[in-house]
């Protein structure tokens, strides 16, 4: 679970970095994300431009949106699923926490495949992700 926060904190740190930008120009990207014909419920999407800041957005039901710089990107996509609990502390009250893993294969977030190339103006993207 703390890589997963980690991550999502990383995201957003560099979201803002990007809003902070000066006159660089940036494609709007938007659009829905799905696994195996389902919309994923909650997640990120990070783009890595081979020109610029990284970028990235929240997934909230299936939905994105950002501004990335122009040109090829890598994209990755994660989202994390319950795969258990376990005690806060180690006492028989102890309230208990959520263990998470990541919910997608690897080729789409630590060894992706996914590459988009970013053009100026605002445009649609979507990624159904299969199995």
């Amino acid at each position: 679970m703390r890589r997963t926060g980690a991550g999502f904190a990383f995201l957003l740190v560099m979201m803002l970095v990007v809003g902070c930008g000066g006159d660089e120009q940036f494609g709007e990207l938007s659009g829905t994300i799905t696994y195996d014909g389902k919309a994923i419920e909650n997640g990120a999407i990070t783009f890595y431009p081979e020109h610029g800041p990284t970028a990235g957005s929240i997934i909230t039901e299936g939905r994105y949106s950002t501004k990335v710089s122009l040109g090829p990107a890598k994209v990755m996509i994660s989202s994390s699923k319950v795969v258990g609990e376990k005690k806060v502390y180690n006492t028989p009250d102890s309230p208990a926490m959520p263990l998470t893993a990541e919910a997608l294969p690897a080729k789409y977030n630590t060894a992706t495949e996914l590459r988009q190339d970013i053009t100026p103006g605002k445009q649609t993207k979507d990624f159904n992700l299969a199995k």
